[in-house]
């Protein structure tokens, strides 16, 4: 009996050890996998943050931008509505667009008849100001004016005449006025010099 007696024994302490050492690496590959798992969560937590931020940042940045077209929108729609803004005078719109753009931070404004008449302001990369203008006066329909701004905020000097313009006219603003036949505000688009 004596050696019964003393298999269990060396074989208890056996079992024990095995059984605690593959506890004790499960445990710790749990843990790894959990720790791992949560950091993987967290970094992109981190990331989808950041991202959100940038996004957040973006629109903040447009809706700023778009302010002040906005604004001048409203102003124009205003004056035209109490008949303070004649639209069938260039000389005018020039004047008020010149105001402005000397008040506003934007790069160009501009109306256009359902004619193809279409007179405009815009902000050159130097911060000087020219009046780009394709009516029938004073150089006539399909000829681009681009003139000078005098201190006055009026059309000054020619500065360059550009024939045949009727053929260049493809941007959203004149051409979906055009095609409707009415006035309206056209789709967005890029607009290159």
């Amino acid at each position: 009996m004596s050696w019964l007696n003393r298999l269990p024994r060396r074989l208890t302490p056996r079992l024990m050890a095995g059984a605690t050492l593959q506890m004790l690496l499960i445990s710790a590959a749990v843990g790894a996998l959990a720790y791992w798992s949560g950091r993987r969560g967290g970094l992109e937590r981190a990331e989808l943050e950041r991202q959100q931020g940038r996004i957040t940042l973006l629109s903040s940045q447009l809706s700023g931008r778009l302010t002040a077209p906005r604004l001048i929108n409203a102003i124009n729609q205003a004056l035209i509505r109490q008949g303070q803004l004649n639209l069938n005078d260039f000389n005018e719109l020039a004047g008020q667009f010149v105001a402005q753009m000397r008040s506003y931070p934007v790069g160009y404004i501009n109306y256009g008849t359902i004619q193809g008449d279409f007179i405009g302001v815009e902000r050159r990369d130097d911060g000087t100001l020219t009046i780009n203008e394709d009516s029938h006066s004073p150089l006539g329909r399909g000829t681009l004016g681009i003139y000078a701004v005098t201190g006055r905020g009026q059309r000054g000097q020619l500065l360059e005449a550009i024939p045949f313009m009727s053929t260049f006219h493809e941007e959203a603003w004149y051409s979906e006025t055009v095609k409707a036949g009415k006035p309206l505000w056209s789709s967005i688009y890029s607009w290159e010099e």
